[in-house]
């Protein structure tokens, strides 16, 4: 099964799902890669599934508390599409990043969409100093110049908007 396969089968109508639009766009960034993905927040798991997919050399990491949907919904989910490369991590993500922070743990890639807005700026520049490249979905409920802060520690950057207006950041450094 393709990414592309994936995401014409998956019904991404739900509020906390990621459109199919930007999942997509996340998809052409890791495809083929042999790299460390980290996801914050998947809550049903389309989205990790479809970078899984896309990036099957890579390991995919899968952070999320796990309060709406239980880890093991996503893992079984996960084991019926036949991905095998996502280790799920019930945790929090804020939490997470410290962690990786401390042990100056590095990441290719990082997709973050657990908490949004202002409450999760110091996540995102957090995740900003790990990675080479951020994903940020519902950037628009940021402030413009909190935005601007996360933009400013990368090279390049594009913004996407999907059919409901929900905003996402991709950062390049």
């Amino acid at each position: 099964m393709t990414w592309e396969s994936f995401l014409a089968s998956i019904d991404d109508s739900h509020q906390m799902t990621t459109a199919r639009e930007h999942i997509a766009e996340l998809c052409r960034i890791v495809q083929g890669q042999d790299w460390r993905i980290l996801e914050l927040g998947s809550h049903a798991g389309l989205s990790t599934a479809a970078l899984a997919i896309a990036a099957p050399q890579s390991t995919v990491v899968s952070v999320d508390l796990c309060d709406t949907v239980p880890e093991s919904h996503r893992v079984a989910y996960w084991e019926t599409v036949g991905v095998d490369n996502i280790q799920p991590i019930q945790a929090d993500a804020g939490r997470f990043l410290r962690e990786c922070q401390l042990r100056l743990e590095p990441w290719d890639f990082i997709f973050h969409d657990a908490v949004h807005g202002e409450a999760a700026l110091a996540e995102y520049l957090t995740a900003a100093g790990l990675c080479s490249i951020l994903a940020i979905h519902d950037f628009e409920q940021l402030g413009s110049s909190s935005q601007e802060q996360v933009a400013s520690r990368f090279g390049s950057v594009a913004t996407s908007d999907d059919s409901r207006g929900r905003r996402l950041f991709v950062g390049w450094k």
